[in-house]
């Protein structure tokens, strides 16, 4: 079905990721009317090209999914990982009501043969937005490759008296260090073993640690830095 205010990224030589966005909207035949509410979608699909041009679109099934949401964005980075990050919960039309904003942010890659999942990654440190871009910079041999987000829609806040004053264009600029989501490891982020754990503090590729006696598993939170 048609649809607005979805994210779409390359994942791999011929195949591309579809996440959420609006299917259904009813527009007022008269302006002075208001619009309906409509629910944002939470499905994944997956469009392929195969080699003689034939095309195929696929809905992608996980055992973890992001809620529902529209206005976001994803950023592709290495071996076919993509990063959702923001966006507006279901309950609004239109990005202009803050307090559907959310700053949750998931990663999906694939475990197989044409079999995907998406994990959640507590991080810190960046406004809920929606409406934003995101891209990825490859950066230099030296150092990891950067997502960056800049811009999009935030509640400005009036501080003395905790109210919400108004949703406010930003022009800032965010990047998170790329890698491995939490509990897998190396350059496949293929998943930790039993009694041990990888940070995600950075999201680099490093291997995953023994855990700390007495401990099972280590929750460390990844953090957005200001560019």
């Amino acid at each position: 079905r048609g649809r607005f205010a979805h994210a779409m990224v390359n994942i791999k030589d011929g195949a591309v990721l579809l996440y959420g966005g609006i299917d259904n909207v009813s527009v007022p035949s008269q302006p002075k009317k208001s619009v309906t509410p409509q629910l944002a979608s939470a499905d994944s699909w997956v469009f392929e090209l195969s080699k003689n041009q034939a095309t195929t679109w696929k809905k992608i099934n996980t055992t973890k999914n992001p809620p529902a949401r529209a206005y976001h964005a994803m950023a592709p980075f290495d071996n076919g990982r993509v990063l959702l990050f923001g966006g507006c919960f279901p309950s609004t039309l239109l990005p202009n009501h803050g307090e559907n904003y959310t700053n949750n942010q998931w990663i999906f890659f694939g475990t197989g043969k044409n079999v995907y999942q998406w994990e959640p990654i507590d991080t810190m440190y960046m406004y809920p937005r929606a409406s934003h871009t995101m891209a990825v910079s490859t950066g230099f041999a030296s150092m990891s490759p950067r997502i960056y987000v800049f811009g999009g829609l935030v509640l400005a806040t009036d501080y003395s008296s905790s109210k919400a004053v108004t949703v406010q264009v930003q022009n800032d600029l965010w990047y998170l260090n790329s890698g491995c989501v939490k509990g897998y490891e190396g350059a496949k982020c293929t998943p930790c073993v039993q009694g041990t754990y990888s940070s995600d503090v950075t999201l680099d590729n490093t291997l995953c640690d023994s855990c700390p006696p007495g401990t099972t598993t280590r929750l460390d939170s990844g953090s957005w830095f200001l560019g």
